[in-house]
């Protein structure tokens, strides 16, 4: 139970004090090549930790457990530090100790207490489960073997012409040459002639076009025309502005919530909501759990969401913290 409370405070606060023991904190760190190049490690989260308990009053693994699983403190407090007695006893018994699928401690010749964590564990919901990749690389004689067959089909040389090739385009040439030459027209005069006549004959063809197109302008302005101007209406298309109506707000629908507060009557869990509200937070609901109403920001579909509002959340409400339902 414990163990499982560390694990869950990590994942919901970054951060977890065990009193009596120390301080836990995890950082997120994306996937990472080995150096060797052909070891790819997903993305997972490293929890190291340290005896400081600094931030005790703000991040006590007492009070996480406590509002998660709506216990009193003072049996929570009693429950920690048995598992705490337990864990130093063995440290002093020369065994290591184990947090769970987290990792375990060992302490050195100096009596300092040393945490180690499991290369296996990933606590991140996101890429929970995802194994180590390990590539083969190609050896250099694979590679140099294709380059080999790949070189052989480019140095395949062109299949030869035939010489008759050769000989027959020179000879066509020449006898295409000749017979242009012998077939050619001696007398170009009556080519003179026909072009001659041709332009004469659209020169009186143009001519008659002008007399005919003068004619015809004559007639039309000599005419007195009386012209009906047709009034046409243009009807406007009306054109309808429809006014935008404001959208309500999406609502959500994940299992992540951020826990502002906490009320045994059902009327003050419901002020609580409209006091959430004018403070500017939306999907402010109230989630029925265990004889409590909890007052809570609803709805976001990962912790990784709820993960990053929580700041904001806390500005305004000291004590809120991530519930998954």
């Amino acid at each position: 139970m414990i163990a499982d409370a560390i694990k869950n405070a990590l994942l919901d606060w970054g951060v977890v004090v065990v009193p009596d023991l120390g301080t836990f904190w995890s950082e997120e760190s994306g996937a990472e090549v080995s150096p060797s190049g052909n070891i790819i490690k997903p993305p997972h989260v490293t929890i190291s930790f340290s005896k400081s308990e600094d931030d005790v009053e703000m991040y006590s693994l007492v009070v996480y457990i406590s509002k998660t699983e709506d216990l009193d403190e003072d049996e929570v407090a009693i429950q920690v530090s048995m598992f705490v007695a337990n864990l130093q006893q063995r440290l002093e018994d020369g065994e290591t100790a184990p947090i769970g699928d987290l990792g375990y401690f060992i302490q050195d010749d100096s009596e300092e207490i040393i945490f180690r964590q499991r290369n296996e564990s990933n606590i991140t919901p996101e890429s929970f489960g995802l194994p180590k990749i390990t590539a083969t690389p190609l050896m250099e004689d694979e590679i140099e073997e294709e380059e080999e067959e790949y070189n052989q089909y480019e140095e395949e040389p062109p299949a030869k012409r035939p010489i008759w090739l050769f000989i027959a385009i020179p000879v066509i040439i020449i006898l295409t040459a000749g017979g242009y030459y012998f077939l050619k027209p001696s007398s170009e005069t009556p080519q003179e002639e026909i072009t001659q006549e041709e332009v004469i004959e659209v020169e009186g063809t143009n001519e008659g076009e002008v007399v005919k197109e003068t004619t015809v302008t004559e007639e039309e302005t000599g005419e007195s025309t009386t012209t009906t101007v047709e009034e046409t209406v243009v009807e406007e298309a009306e054109i309808v502005v429809e006014e935008e109506k404001p959208q309500s707000v999406a609502s959500r629908n994940g299992n992540y919530h951020i826990v502002i507060s906490s009320f045994g009557d059902k009327a003050k869990a419901e002020l609580a909501v409209s006091q959430a509200e004018k403070k500017g937070f939306e999907h402010v609901g109230i989630i029925v759990s265990k004889g409590k109403y909890r007052v809570a920001l609803k709805g976001f579909n990962s912790h990784q969401d709820a993960k990053e509002e929580l700041p904001h959340a806390q500005s305004k409400f000291k004590g809120a913290w991530i519930w998954r339902n």
